[in-house]
């Protein structure tokens, strides 16, 4: 019954471990992704103000 008790909690101890680092590796993967979202619109709106700026130009 002890056997099964400490393998019952090194497998409970395991699957917290995997839970954290699964955990992690989203967010590391929704900070990578919201900072290309973020560049992304970023080069949008330089190019929509450049474009802004031009047309202003040649009237």
């Amino acid at each position: 019954l002890e056997v099964a008790r400490v393998h019952l909690s090194n497998a409970m101890t395991e699957r917290k471990t995997q839970e954290k680092l699964k955990e992690k590796a989203f967010e590391t993967y929704m900070e990578e992704f919201e900072a290309e979202e973020r560049k992304v619109t970023d080069e949008k709106n330089s190019f929509q103000y450049s474009n802004l700026s031009l047309d202003e130009e040649d009237r």
